[in-house]
């Protein structure tokens, strides 16, 4: 017997389990060995993970626990429905350019495609020589947000060499940026776009790799200032056009409100030759407006 629950009839118990009836709603987002980690919004259960494997009657929590949850008909099919969503978006994606970075038994495959201007989507494929098995697919819409899953996957090996590796993948510099593995993967398979998009990443992109990222997005990428520049310009925060310098490789750096003590968010401090930003300055510093920071980037002799 149907025995639904009087502060959640959104559940029920029938024969000693406990069933969801509906889901708000559903996504899946990877997959590893079979199991779909799937996103769901639950009524009275808020937002968590969830792992499913196909034929299952059930999902279960993300984690130790494996706690689980029995599906009505209803939440059957929404789960399915966002199974077979993700399937066709991993079929769509092979057609994306493709990347493969390998290192010790383990191997990553990198797809990426331009949606529009300098927006990419990035999928990782992660697999072991030790498990075939094991697989991982995941979107990410920032090359940030790959790197550091590559990052994080070397460190796991807790060795020197695979902490070297992660700090390399996750913080290249011009001189370093060639023992990245993911870069020498690359350059060895002879993608200049990919190159160019991990060099404007890190902030190190010459002049001839600006121009050519310019066409390929349509738009216009801030190159680095000569060692001259290497200094803080305060630019005024309302007139500052954000995109233009995370799209030229700028790290922007955020200072949180308990470190604000004699500083404003009104105001940015920015240094054009190491392409990096913080987004506060002191209250009594001068500002400058952005416009006339672009001044800099009109002179050939200021450029790198």
């Amino acid at each position: 017997m149907t025995e639904f629950l009087p502060k959640n009839p959104n559940e029920y118990n029938l024969d000693g389990k406990r069933f969801i009836e509906k889901i708000k709603k559903c996504s899946c987002e990877a997959i590893s060995n079979g199991r779909y980690m799937i996103w769901c919004n639950i009524h009275q259960r808020g937002s968590y993970y969830y792992e499913y494997i196909p034929g299952e009657p059930y999902i279960y929590t993300w984690g130790n626990e494996k706690r689980r949850l029995y599906l009505s008909k209803d939440a059957t099919g929404a789960v399915k429905k966002a199974v077979e969503g993700y399937e066709q978006e991993l079929r769509d994606i092979k057609k994306w350019n493709a990347v493969t970075v390998h290192y010790d038994d383990k191997n990553v495959l990198i797809r990426y495609h331009q949606v529009c201007g300098d927006k990419f989507e990035y999928y990782m494929d992660h697999s072991t020589e030790q498990n075939r098995n094991e697989k991982i697919y995941r979107l990410a819409d920032s090359l940030h947000y790959l790197l550091c899953d590559i990052a994080d996957m070397l460190a796991e090996g807790k060795s020197c060499k695979s902490y070297e590796l992660s700090e390399k993948v996750a913080r290249s510099t011009k001189k370093t940026i060639e023992e990245n593995p993911v870069y020498a993967a690359a350059k060895n398979q002879g993608d200049d776009l990919f190159m160019n998009l991990l060099k404007l990443h890190f902030g190190i992109t010459s002049r001839e790799e600006n121009t050519a990222l310019e066409k390929v997005f349509g738009m216009r990428i801030l190159p680095n200032l000569s060692k001259g520049f290497d200094k803080k310009y305060i630019i005024d925060s309302k007139t500052l056009d954000y995109s233009l310098l995370e799209r030229s490789g700028y790290r922007m750096i955020h200072c949180p409100y308990f470190s604000m003590a004699g500083n404003t968010h009104e105001k940015i401090s920015v240094n054009p030759h190491a392409k990096s930003a913080v987004d506060a300055a002191k209250v009594d510093e001068p500002a400058i407006s952005f416009s006339e920071f672009l001044k800099l980037f009109d002179n050939e002799k200021n450029m790198e």
